[in-house]
């Protein structure tokens, strides 16, 4: 994950690569957690006591979700050009990897950061022959993202649908 992503834009090349989350992430974490968050809050129409409190308690129940659902993931601060940009969570397991969550601070966003990610996990899918798979929340734009980077929906659970990229071609239905 050291190699620079490609320099469409005509900008300086960017290092991209990804390191543990550390004690020191915490608030940088929450600033990207609130980044999620923004649109939907926006409509709420909160104060700003009411809309800290939700974000505060969300954030923290992500987190215990997350480290109680995948102990053995991994929890990783994004970093561009030494600028911590975003979160992601992955868990490897031996019959599937696991994207959990990517998310990028907004002045990161629409720049390939993320596509390179989720293209070294598909390559990583490849090479071991596992499937990448990823839950979407319904109403999001991700299922845009991950469609165009060949992932297929596969099922849905409540609120969110599941979306894998297989290392083999899907069985298409007789008929």
């Amino acid at each position: 994950m050291n190699k620079p992503p490609g320099n469409e834009t005509g900008t300086r090349a960017r290092e991209l690569r990804l390191r543990p989350e550390t004690a020191g992430d915490e608030a940088f974490l929450y600033a990207v957690y609130a980044s999620t968050r923004e649109a939907e809050l926006d409509a709420a129409g909160w104060d700003d006591a009411t809309r800290q409190a939700f974000l505060q308690m969300q954030f923290t129940a992500q987190r215990r979700g997350y480290r109680d659902m995948f102990p053995e993931g991994s929890f990783l601060i994004i970093v561009c050009n030494e600028d911590r940009t975003g979160r992601m969570v992955v868990n490897r397991a031996l019959d599937e990897i696991r994207l959990v969550d990517i998310a990028l601070l907004p002045a990161f966003q629409n720049q390939g950061i993320g596509a390179q990610l989720v293209r070294d996990l598909i390559g990583e899918a490849k090479s071991t022959g596992r499937p990448l798979r990823v839950s979407v929340f319904k109403p999001s734009r991700a299922a845009a993202f991950y469609q165009r980077l060949g992932f297929v929906k596969s099922g849905e659970a409540g609120p969110y649908d599941r979306w894998d990229w297989a290392t083999t071609d899907p069985v298409k239905p007789a008929g």
